[in-house]
């Protein structure tokens, strides 16, 4: 069955030049070999669909002719067993030559036929630099209400005290890679059938540092970094919510031969509360009464995350009935202030009863 390539590529038959380049490049990179998810066969597909309509010409013919129209007067190259691609350039020949089927390194399609035809970013610093850690850190609501420096260790690579980072022994110098003549990177070419196509990578001579280290440090064997345990304080703010991370820049794993530290992120858990339950910036809490300073009214004792309060209850005190305690909450992240404590009331009712108690409550009754 002949393909509908506006179909292939969901466009309709009156769309755009403009729009079916986007909508060739979205599917391209969905589908890419080389991606998570990638789909050779639909990626196949996808460029022969574009190779036509971004043609004005075999648009026109293929609008006329449909799939066929390589037999129609004037006709292009066709598809039927033939390959696909961009200006005559076959994709299979480009996967024989080292191309995507045969896992040539590449990040994304259109570095290769965008306006920087030819190059490819400079990852020489990425692949230096020191990994990012993250450690997690248990804090329980009173923490969270006034905040609270923690001390915590965990082993990281760091950086060599014995060179300061660099990799060099003591005395000796770094020169400059001749390989890279100290950029980081260097450049391939590559022959495929519509010319030459460059690409640039990371010098594998330096790792991309740009420089050679001919007398090592002792300590780090020239790496300018060791593994070891790190003893770090980190002072935590109040109102911070559960799962919520602090960044802290540079303190991760130290980077190769003086690159960039990675960063350390400190993850945020708050642990359920015995008493409290926790709203955003409220705190809820139960309070259980007795009966009698339900009925009577008088004072009682609760516990806030700041210590005990006294709390008024009014005479014929409801059970379920709330009583706030404006800024008992926990700090608003914002600086606005805090939250309120909410006391829900709850009246406890005896389970036994003396005779005498029960006349009472019988007289009560009547009264009632």
């Amino acid at each position: 069955m002949p393909k509908d390539f506006y179909n292939i590529l969901g466009v309709g038959k009156n769309a755009s030049q403009d729009d079916i380049k986007k909508a060739y490049r979205k599917l391209a990179h969905q589908y890419h070999p080389d991606k998570a998810g990638g789909n050779a066969e639909k990626f196949k597909e996808i460029n022969e669909a574009y190779q036509v309509l971004s043609d004005a010409n075999k648009r026109s013919q293929y609008d006329r002719f449909g799939q066929t129209f390589q037999g129609a007067p004037g006709g292009g190259a066709g598809f039927g067993g033939q390959g696909f691609g961009f200006g005559g350039f076959d994709f299979r020949d480009f996967s024989a030559q080292g191309g995507p089927a045969s896992g040539w390194d590449f990040e994304d399609i259109f570095d290769m036929f965008g306006d920087t035809f030819g190059t490819r970013g400079n990852r020489a610093q990425s692949a230096m630099a020191g990994r990012d850690i993250q450690v997690d850190v248990e804090l329980i609501l009173e923490e969270v209400a006034t905040g609270v420096t923690k001390e915590f260790s965990f082993f990281k690579q760091a950086q060599c005290p014995t060179c300061n980072g660099n990799g060099a022994k003591a005395g000796s110098q770094a020169v400059t890679c001749a390989t890279c003549k100290g950029s980081g990177k260097v450049a391939q070419m590559r022959n495929i059938l519509f010319g030459t196509f460059q690409t640039v990578t990371t010098c594998p001579e330096c790792e991309g540092s740009g420089r050679i280290i001919k007398d090592k440090c002792p300590t780090c064997k020239g790496e300018g970094r060791l593994k070891k345990e790190e003893k770090i304080s980190v002072t935590i703010p109040a109102g911070v919510r559960d799962s919520d991370t602090l960044e802290l820049t540079g303190k991760g794993e130290a980077g190769k031969k003086g690159a960039r530290s990675g960063n350390l992120f400190v993850r945020m858990h708050i642990k359920p509360h015995q008493l409290f339950v926790r709203q955003g910036s409220d705190v809820y809490y139960k309070a259980s009464i007795d009966f009698s300073a339900a009925a009577l009214g008088g004072e009682v004792q609760v516990p806030t995350l700041y210590g005990e309060e006294v709390v008024a209850l009014s005479a014929g005190t409801q059970s379920g009935e709330k009583i706030i305690l404006h800024g008992k909450g926990l700090p608003q992240m914002s600086g606005w202030g805090k939250g309120n404590q909410i006391i829900e009331v709850i009246i406890k009712v005896p389970k036994k009863l003396s005779t005498k108690a029960k006349q009472l409550l019988r007289e009560l009754e009547n009264e009632l």
